[in-house]
């Protein structure tokens, strides 16, 4: 019985001191890099897009396009422009076709454009108390195709 315990005791010693071991060392394999500075310029140079979910009704997305650029010439819509560097208005109806969209293509109205997630999360909020029939919208990476013939507020 004697023994029994000791070897417990020795075994419960080992995996102790190994679970601690293992955990030192993984903590002092993660390095941090010294400078960000990389990381900064990615983020300067970021456009994103607010953009309406797509329907198959041309009409509903022009009459949501009409809406929504009432909404930015609105005092609420003025003050979100006030409050934002970057954020620019460009209400359109875009016409989606593809493998994807299937025989009917998509309409989608894209609503602005701006450098931060803030200010879109300003036009998006503009855009739900606008347009109580579509609720979902979308931020997104804008690209270079999508910021053709566009220009910014800043």
């Amino acid at each position: 019985m004697h023994n029994s315990k000791r070897v417990v005791k020795y075994l419960v010693t080992g995996i102790l001191f190994f679970s601690i071991y293992s955990k030192a060392t993984a903590f002092t394999m993660v390095t941090v890099p010294d400078s960000t500075e990389v990381a900064q310029i990615e983020t300067s140079d970021r456009t994103y897009i607010l953009k309406m979910s797509g329907v198959r009704d041309e009409e509903k997305a022009h009459m949501w396009a009409e809406r929504l650029k009432l909404a930015f010439v609105s005092s609420q819509g003025l003050k979100v422009l006030a409050a934002t560097k970057c954020l620019t208005p460009v209400v359109r109806v875009v016409k989606k076709r593809g493998l994807k969209t299937g025989s009917q293509p998509w309409f989608v109205v894209e609503v602005a454009l701006g450098k931060t997630k803030r200010e879109m999360v300003h036009a998006q909020e503009l855009s739900k108390q606008h347009l109580s029939d579509n609720p979902q919208s979308f931020i997104l990476r804008a690209d270079d195709k999508e910021l053709e013939g566009l220009s910014m507020r800043c």
